[in-house]
């Protein structure tokens, strides 16, 4: 998504609704959301981009099973946060012709004479 003239924005995310897993849990949804904001300097021969995963600490599980009597409740939290830059420079602008013919000699251009 284009912000203000040359910044782009982007939103990212995964959901993961209630399921059984293995027959025997019962696990809780769980997602997470990620954005990055990029912008494009000298115009456009480089991008700065930097990005936000899980900012709102959300990446958790529950999961719960009962077998007869017993009853299992399961709860993990991990902290999944991260910051990130990227400045992409491109290195060579243009195309390397790699298939340059080469010049010939003196010798072997007197020759063909």
């Amino acid at each position: 998504m284009s912000v203000a003239g040359t910044w782009t924005a982007e939103l990212s995310g995964t959901y993961q609704s209630v399921y059984a897993g293995h027959a025997i849990f019962n696990i809780a949804p769980r997602g997470i959301v990620s954005f990055a904001l990029a912008k494009e300097p000298l115009k456009n021969n480089a991008t700065i981009t930097l990005s936000l995963t899980d900012p709102f600490n959300l990446q958790q599980s529950r999961a719960a099973s009962q077998y007869g009597s017993v009853f299992l409740d399961v709860y993990s939290h991990w902290d999944n946060r991260r910051t990130g830059g990227v400045i992409d420079v491109p290195v060579q602008k243009g195309k390397r012709n790699c298939h340059s013919k080469k010049p010939e000699s003196s010798e072997r251009a007197s020759k063909k004479g």
